[in-house]
């Protein structure tokens, strides 16, 4: 059974109750390469597994005569299918990720300091999507990140940029501006955030890099 992609997307929202709508530009292509209506569908006399095969030994000899060798703008249709299936497993990686917001804090511990009668102690849990940047701010207390999961950049004014990875810790004194806080992988980074903050006082407050 045919479909347009378009079409697959506004039934797969449908089917989740989202209410958007899916807007179609058929001018748009794929990395340039324009597509229509038969992009992703077989020839007139399809060979089943045929494509897979002849995509397979494209592959395997790169640099040498292929033992299936091409029909006439073959090296085009496979090029058209590859940038298609990208965009497509692309789409369906944004439609997974759709409903779940860019950061997600979490409070998972919150106590007064057992000497400092001015200051509390908090534990946060930070989960940042691929790509995301938080803007730069300024902490009123000390933190103490580790990081749980996936990659991390991580800058305060006047430091170097540290490249993180789950395992390291990082360190802001009170005060200080930080300038970099990014999730520069492909998989959802968690942070646990541990904070000596003055009491009553936001654990953050949003400045511009050079901390006013």
């Amino acid at each position: 059974m045919k479909i347009r992609m378009d079409e697959l997307v506004r039934q797969y929202l449908a089917a989740q109750g989202d209410t958007r709508e899916i807007i179609t530009d058929v001018a748009v292509g794929n990395f340039g390469t324009p597509v229509d209506d038969h992009s992703l569908v077989p020839d007139a006399h399809p060979q089943l597994g045929f494509p897979l095969r002849r995509l397979a030994s494209g592959f395997r000899c790169m640099n040498s005569n292929p033992p299936f060798p091409p029909k006439p703008n073959q090296t085009m249709k496979t090029s058209r299918i590859l940038a298609t299936l990208l965009a497509s497993f692309t789409l369906s990686l944004a439609i997974l990720h759709a409903d779940e917001p860019p950061v997600t804090i979490t409070e998972i511990f919150k106590q007064d300091h057992p000497e400092l009668q001015d200051k509390e102690i908090v534990v946060k849990r930070i989960e940042m999507q691929p790509g995301v940047a938080a803007p730069p701010h300024v902490h009123p207390g000390m933190v103490t990140g580790y990081v749980q999961q996936g990659l991390f950049e991580f800058q305060i004014k006047g430091g170097p940029l540290l490249k993180l990875k789950a395992g390291d810790v990082f360190f802001e004194p009170a005060g200080s501006v930080h300038i970099v806080g990014k999730n520069p992988g492909t998989e959802k980074t968690i942070i646990i955030a541990f904070v000596e903050n003055p009491k009553g006082a936001p654990l953050s407050t949003p400045v511009d890099e050079h901390g006013k």
